[in-house]
């Protein structure tokens, strides 16, 4: 990977690449579908890594073709 892969992304660059919204993206932590941006103390700025940004792709992506309720995703992505 380059350097600039390894760059933690803040919220708006994540939602950017992912086609959501950082609201969306902060809904998915909050109900455990996306883990909480690691070392983010109380009031900082959110961190995402590469990992981060390919789980909401396929969060997105299951979503849309299967036609999944965040619930069922969540099931699903617990018993990966």
């Amino acid at each position: 990977m380059s350097a600039v892969a390894d760059k933690p992304l803040r919220i708006g660059e994540v939602a950017e690449q992912t086609g959501t919204t950082p609201r969306t993206l902060r809904y998915y932590e909050e109900i455990g579908l996306l883990p909480v941006s690691a070392g983010r103390m109380q009031g900082k700025h959110r961190c995402y890594t590469a990992a981060d940004v390919e789980r909401v792709r396929e969060i997105v992506r299951l979503r849309d073709l299967l036609g999944l309720s965040l619930e069922q995703l969540s099931k699903l992505l617990e018993a990966e």
